[in-house]
Formats: C-alpha cells, sequence, structure tokens
C-alpha cells in the first residue's frame, strides 16, 4: 500500500515474474519505472487494476524496459486513454490484455493494439464502452484466433466483419 516502499522491496525481490499491484493505490509513472528498472526481462505479468495515477509515459517505459512482459491487467483503471493503450501495443511479446471498464479507449487505441501486439491471443474489452463495430472489425481482421472478451456490443457489431 506505500509506494514508496516499492523500490526497497522490488531490490530484495529482484527476479519477480508476476506483480500484482492492484492494491497500491499510489502507484505513479516513478513507480513504474521502479519495477521497469529494477526487473527488467525477469517481468513476465503485471496486474495494474483498479489503478489511476500512472500515466501512458510510466507504461511507454514499464513495456519498453520490460521486454518479457506476456500480460498485462490495466482493468478499471478508468482514467487511462488511447495513450496508454498505444504505449501498451508497444510490448512485442504481450499475450494477454485485459481492458475491462476503460471507458475512455476507443477505436483509435484498439487501432494501435492491431498495429502493435501481433502475438496477442486473449483480449478483454468488457464494458469499454467507448468502442464500437469499427474497432472491434479491426481487431478481428487482424487476429485469426483471439479469445475477444466483449459485453457492451453496439447494435449491427460483427455485421461487416470478412474472413
Amino acid at each position: 500500500m506505500r509506494s514508496e516502499l516499492l523500490p526497497r522491496i522490488l531490490r530484495r525481490y529482484s527476479k519477480i515474474e508476476y506483480l500484482d499491484l492492484s492494491l497500491c493505490c499510489q502507484i505513479t509513472d516513478e513507480s513504474l519505472g521502479h519495477v521497469a528498472g529494477i526487473l527488467g526481462n525477469h517481468l513476465v505479468s503485471i496486474n495494474l487494476s483498479k489503478l489511476w495515477i500512472f500515466t501512458h509515459l510510466g507504461l511507454l517505459e514499464l513495456v519498453k524496459i520490460c521486454q518479457s512482459l506476456i500480460e498485462i491487467d490495466l482493468s478499471n483503471c478508468t482514467e487511462i486513454t488511447d495513450y496508454a493503450v498505444e504505449s501498451t501495443a508497444q510490448a512485442r511479446k504481450l499475450q494477454s490484455l485485459k481492458l475491462v471498464k476503460c471507458k475512455q479507449i476507443t477505436d483509435m487505441g484498439l487501432g494501435c493494439i492491431a498495429m502493435g501486439c501481433s502475438k496477442l491471443q486473449t483480449l478483454s474489452l468488457r464494458w469499454c464502452v467507448g468502442i464500437t463495430d469499427l474497432g472491434v472489425e479491426l481487431v478481428a481482421v487482424k487476429f485469426k484466433e483471439l479469445l475477444l472478451s466483449l459485453s457492451y456490443i453496439l447494435p449491427g457489431c460483427f455485421l461487416h466483419i470478412r474472413r
């Protein structure tokens, strides 16, 4: 819960592969910089759900340094925007991305995911009310075998998708 202790804890356990920070409400860009700088390529999965202080800049630093990341959970990060998704799309090995209730994400963010995350296998977009059938179509055309989780679907969605 106290983010000022994070660097000391990470240095002590510097080979962490799976990190859940969802209960640490004070995670900032600086905190994500510490995570990236200390854990580096050891980090495979990070859970940042329910957090809102960090920005796309912290995410960008995290994914550029932690090149082994295959799973990122940003669920309920209600303040993140397409810029954060664009930063996340820089994770070239990413296989699973959870964006549940990220209400500010739009089709533009999904386009970034489609262009950047070539290894994506699972994408959760439940209650992402800013996306339309265009964004879903971008993702569906790019990924032939993607487990896509949706719960808020606009009328007419999927009618134009061609395989």
